[in-house]
């Protein structure tokens, strides 16, 4: 009889681990989308920001498709912001991004910090 009394809070217990774990949502000022797309738009055909990341492979020369870009913001790990730049450039068919990932705090010295950049598909 107890293990009945027991079972709806457990239930409860459970349901409420799972809200904490939920994405949250935040508001970020149009002004600061423009500058992270314009940062993206920039490092995707940038030879110095690739010269970064020597042991990543990419295109020469991407065609970017600005209308269709994704902003991620993932707060949990590491407070980056990734930014998805649909591109064409490659042989291979298909649709294709290059994910420009920035430090989520732009520091007011350095400006926007890119942390990784890669191509996927």
């Amino acid at each position: 009889m107890k293990m009945i009394r027991v079972l709806p809070l457990l239930i409860v217990a459970s349901c409420l681990t799972g809200c904490i774990h939920s994405p949250r949502y935040v508001r970020v000022p149009d002004r600061v989308l423009a500058r992270y797309k314009e940062e993206a738009v920039t490092a995707v055909n940038s030879p110095d920001v690739w010269g970064c990341f020597p042991e990543k492979s990419h295109a020469q020369n991407y065609t970017v498709d600005a209308a269709g870009i994704e902003y991620l913001f993932n707060y949990d790990r590491a407070s980056t912001v990734t930014v998805r730049v649909p591109v064409e450039g490659r042989a291979a068919s298909g649709r294709a991004f290059v994910a420009v990932v920035f430090n989520a705090a732009p520091d007011e010295f350095s400006g926007f910090q890119i942390v990784d950049i890669y191509e996927g598909r």
